[in-house]
């Protein structure tokens, strides 16, 4: 049982609000407490509470009219107009997990029946979210954007009675006691007896001495139809060798005059799928730079320049470029967790035989789960772990029985 009062409330900024954000599925980032209201009826406009979303699409999926109530209350989703009573956040839950991936979606949809609470600090999607297209993922084999995948998890994940508190960050876990004990930013505080971990990663930056100085005014760490628009006729610089580098340069493409993508390595088929690798290979307009790194950044109010080094030859040159994307990997967000679970040495969290067990317990961990009984971790921020979209879904739904076994143990 959750004690009264210590959940964020109606005190809390952006707590999260019930329905499903069809709109959302259509522009960048969704940050649900921004929304106001929407309906299926065409002619009733997508209202928002954000004066700067105006690029706005619905979805063609339909369903009842769901209404976006104020910061701090969370309803049921309406039906045929009539909105039901507000749901009582300090209700029973048998699990929480605190995310930022496309992992918390699938793992709330089939663990919904449990009373499940999904914490995130940001926005729903996580890195997946941020990808320009998804083309590898079962089921979609046009490919499919990770805001469009992302988003109809969000839905499905609310379908079936999860509730999402989005924007709550969770800074620190107590686990004196038992059920365990999450500290919320802002001081409040959720119990539950089992909690899931699928905080993924975060971008890593390069060490240029003056990236902070251009950051949201040229240099951007992904690649929606926003930056698309913004660098369009002119020559851009994007810097990575995987994935995430090439999805971006295809997407980019019709938009840019000029593509310059650098890469540390010698090859890209060091860290990048062959069928990406023959598309970017295709593109009239991409000029691939291997051995090569950032030098410096160059421009008064915004980037005008990029300076790039040949890492064996030390030979510089400047590239007149408007735009600079970053898609060199990501570090886990495992800071929160402090030492209260045994991580890797790069930070990631170890699960299953990799884990060390506490002395004495006598109790038998199961495969993501991690150093502390009821704990487990699932997705990119698993030691180990595929960091593929597909691999993140998968480990969500084969978490469900493992907490769920693990809740019902006395």
């Amino acid at each position: 049982m959750v004690p009264p009062g210590t959940l964020p409330g109606a005190t809390s900024p952006g707590a999260a609000l019930s329905g499903a954000p069809r709109a959302g599925l259509g522009r960048g980032r969704l940050y649900p407490g921004s929304w106001s209201q929407w309906s299926n009826d065409p002619a009733r406009p997508v209202a928002t509470t954000d004066p700067t979303d105006r690029d706005v699409s619905s979805s063609p999926h339909s369903g009842p009219d769901t209404d976006f109530t104020r910061v701090g209350e969370i309803f049921e989703p309406s039906v045929n107009g009539e909105r039901k009573k507000p749901f009582d956040i300090r209700s029973l839950m048998r699990a929480v997990a605190d995310a930022d991936h496309p992992t918390l979606e699938r793992w709330a949809d089939m663990h919904a029946a449990e009373s499940v609470v999904v914490l995130d600090a940001r926005a729903f999607g996580g890195q997946a979210g941020a990808s320009a297209r998804i083309e590898n993922y079962l089921g979609f084999p046009a490919g499919i954007s990770g805001q469009a995948l992302t988003g109809l998890a969000y839905v499905q994940a609310q379908k079936f009675g999860a509730r999402m508190l989005i924007p709550t960050e969770v800074v620190s876990l107590d686990l004196t006691g038992t059920p365990i004990a999450l500290r919320l930013a802002g001081g409040g505080c959720v119990k539950a007896s089992t909690v899931v971990v699928a905080t993924g990663a975060r971008y890593r930056r390069p060490d240029v001495p003056n990236l902070g100085d251009f950051e949201g005014r040229g240099v951007w760490y992904w690649a929606s139809p926003i930056e698309a628009r913004l660098c369009r006729n002119e020559e851009i610089v994007v810097v990575g060798g995987g994935n995430s580098a090439g999805q971006a340069v295809v997407f980019l493409r019709s938009f840019a005059a000029k593509i310059w993508m650098l890469i540390r390595g010698p090859s890209l088929a060091e860290s990048m799928s062959r069928y990406l690798i023959d598309r970017v290979q295709r593109i009239a307009n991409v000029d691939i730079m291997l051995g090569t790194e950032i030098g410096e950044l160059l421009g008064d109010r915004a980037l005008e320049a990029v300076t790039v080094e040949d890492r064996q030859s030390g030979a510089q040159r400047t590239l007149k470029a408007r735009a600079l994307f970053v898609f060199i990997g990501v570090s886990p967000c495992t800071g929160w967790l402090g030492d209260l679970v045994d991580l890797d040495g790069h930070g990631f969290v170890r699960t299953g035989h990799d884990a060390p067990s506490a002395a004495g317990t006598g109790w038998q961990r199961s495969a993501l789960e991690t150093s502390q009984p009821g704990m487990f971790a699932v997705g990119d921020v698993r030691s180990g772990s595929a960091k593929r979209v597909a691999a993140a879904v998968g480990e969500g739904a084969m978490v469900i029985r493992l907490a769920l076994e693990r809740a019902r143990q006395p």
